[in-house]
C-alpha cells in the first residue's frame, strides 16, 4: 500500500490491501506492518503502519460525499447537457480529482514522526530478526512477489506461516492481454509463492484451479488454497449527504475497468459508433469509469479522433468509490464486455447496488443471475448493440419494479475476514 500514496483513487487490489491492513492492524488483532524497502523486509509497528494507511485513505477521499468529486461534477454536466461534447481529452475527460493533495498529505504524515526510526517505516527493524515467534506473514498485493530476494527471510524463520492472496493467473492464461514482461514476472511470483507459501487465498474457484495446475506443473506440492469471494466495499453504500448530483433525464450506461485490451472497451466504442449512426441525437451516453492502462492505442484513437463518439462518450478517471456508486446506481445498465477475469469485482459491486448488468458470458460470472442480468458472448457485437438499445428503451419506459439481487446473501468484509482467519488458524507451519 505504501506505493499507492499518489493515486487519486483505489483500484480493486488496492481495496483488498486496505481491507486487510485495516483488519489486521486493528487493536483487536495486534498486527504489525511489513514494508519491503531498499534495506530489505522491515517490521513496522502498528501505530506507524496504521497512520500510513489512514493518510492514504485520506488522500483517496473514500469517505467523502460523491458531490465533492470534481470528476463526477464534470460527468454530471456532460450527462445533463444534450449539447455537451468532449472536445479535449486532456482538459475535460481525464481530469484527476483530489480532495487532498498527495504531496501535502505525505508531508503531514512525515511530520508526525511516525515515518522515521526503528519502529517506523525507515529504517525500521529487520523482519527476519524481529517478527514475533509463530507469526503469520500476509501478502495481499502480490508486490513485489517476483523479487525472490525480498522473501528469502522466510527461509530463516520456519516458525512463520506465509499466506499470499493471488488475484488471478491471467498473465499466464491470457498473456496477450498484458505487457510482454508481465508473463515472466507472474511466473516468478508463483515460483516464489510455491516454494514458501503455507497457504493461499483466492477469490474464485477458477483462480484456484489455475493456481493448482501451475504449481503441479512446476513439480511442487501445492499449499492449501482457500476460495473466499470478495465483497463490495462499504464505501459503495455510504449514505449521501445531499441529493444525487446525477440528474440526467435521459438514460446512460457505464463501463467500469482500466482501459486495456482485456476489458474489451473497443467493442463498446464500435457499438456506440453504430448507435450514433442509427439513432443520431437520440444516442444514449456512455461513461467509461477507469484510468487508461496499456496497449490501448486502438481504443484511445477512437476516443480522441472519432467525431461520431465525442457527444456520447466520456472517460472518468479519479472517481471516489461513492462517486462510482452514484453513477452505477443511476445508470440504465452496467456494461462489462470483458474477455477474461480472475473475479470480476465490478459486476458484483453493481449487482449489490441493484443495477442492471449486461456482462460477458464467461465462467467467472456464472454465479450472477436473475432478471437484471444479461450475459452475452464478449465478441457478439450485434448482440451487444441490440441489448443496449433494448435497455435504453426499457429505461425510458421502466417497468413498475426491478428485481435486484438478494443483497443480504452476498459476502461482507466481516464474513470474508472470518473465513480468512479460520483458514489461517488451520494452517500448519511448513
Amino acid at each position: 500500500m505504501a506505493t499507492r500514496f499518489s493515486r487519486p483513487a483505489p483500484n480493486g487490489i488496492d481495496r483488498v490491501d486496505l481491507a486487510y491492513a485495516q483488519h489486521f492492524l486493528s487493536a483487536a488483532n495486534s498486527g504489525f506492518g511489513a514494508l519491503l524497502n531498499p534495506l530489505g523486509p522491515r517490521l513496522v509497528d502498528a501505530e506507524a503502519a496504521g497512520s500510513l494507511v489512514s493518510a492514504i485513505v485520506e488522500n483517496w477521499a473514500e469517505d467523502s460525499d460523491a458531490s465533492q468529486n470534481r470528476v463526477l461534477q464534470k460527468v454530471a454536466s456532460f450527462l445533463s447537457d444534450s449539447n455537451a461534447t468532449c472536445v479535449s481529452p486532456e482538459a475535460s475527460v481525464r481530469t484527476v480529482n483530489r480532495r487532498y493533495n498527495p504531496v501535502s498529505s505525505f508531508a503531514r504524515y512525515a511530520r508526525s514522526n511516525k515515518i522515521f526510526g526503528h519502529r517506523g517505516l525507515f529504517p525500521g527493524r529487520s523482519l527476519a530478526r524481529n517478527a514475533p515467534a509463530g507469526s503469520v506473514y500476509i501478502n495481499t498485493s502480490q508486490f513485489p512477489l517476483w523479487v525472490d530476494w525480498y522473501f528469502r527471510w522466510l527461509d530463516t524463520r520456519g516458525d512463520i506461516r506465509a499466506v499470499f492472496f493471488v488475484h488471478d493467473l491471467l498473465p499466464l492464461t491470457h498473456p496477450e492481454f498484458f505487457p510482454p514482461a508481465e508473463e515472466a514476472r507472474h511466473r516468478q511470483r508463483l515460483s516464489v509463492l510455491a516454494r514458501r507459501a503455507s497457504g493461499v487465498i483466492v477469490a474464485s474457484d477458477i483462480t484456484r484451479r489455475a493456481l493448482l495446475d501451475h504449481i503441479s506443473f512446476l513439480g511442487l506440492k501445492p499449499p492449501p488454497v482457500a476460495v473466499v469471494p470478495l465483497p463490495a466495499d462499504d464505501a459503495f453504500f455510504l449514505k449521501p449527504h445531499g441529493p444525487p448530483i446525477i440528474r440526467s433525464d435521459k438514460p446512460y450506461f457505464v463501463c467500469v475497468g482500466t482501459i486495456e485490451p482485456r476489458k474489451n472497451q473497443l467493442l463498446l466504442l464500435q457499438v456506440w459508433r453504430e448507435l450514433a449512426v442509427k439513432m443520431g441525437k437520440a444516442t444514449p451516453k456512455l461513461v467509461l469509469i477507469g484510468a487508461r492502462g496499456w496497449d490501448n492505442e486502438n481504443v484511445v484513437d477512437l476516443l480522441e479522433r472519432c467525431e461520431a463518439l465525442r457527444p456520447y462518450v466520456i472517460e472518468a478517471a479519479g472517481l471516489s468509490t461513492p462517486a462510482v456508486a452514484e453513477l452505477i446506481s443511476g445508470s440504465a445498465a452496467v456494461l462489462l464486455p470483458t474477455l477474461a477475469e480472475g473475479f470480476g469485482l465490478p459486476a458484483y459491486e453493481a449487482e449489490r447496488l441493484g443495477a442492471r448488468l449486461i456482462i460477458s458470458d464467461i465462467p467467472v460470472f456464472r454465479p450472477l443471475s436473475g432478471p437484471g442480468v444479461l450475459k452475452l458472448h464478449p465478441l457478439d457485437g450485434p448482440g451487444w448493440l441490440a441489448a443496449i438499445r433494448a435497455h435504453f428503451e426499457g429505461a425510458l419506459h421502466p417497468p413498475s419494479a426491478h428485481s435486484s439481487c438478494p443483497c443480504d446473501t452476498r459476502p461482507t468484509w466481516e464474513l470474508h475476514q472470518k473465513h480468512v482467519s479460520e483458514f489461517i488458524q488451520g494452517l500448519p507451519v511448513i
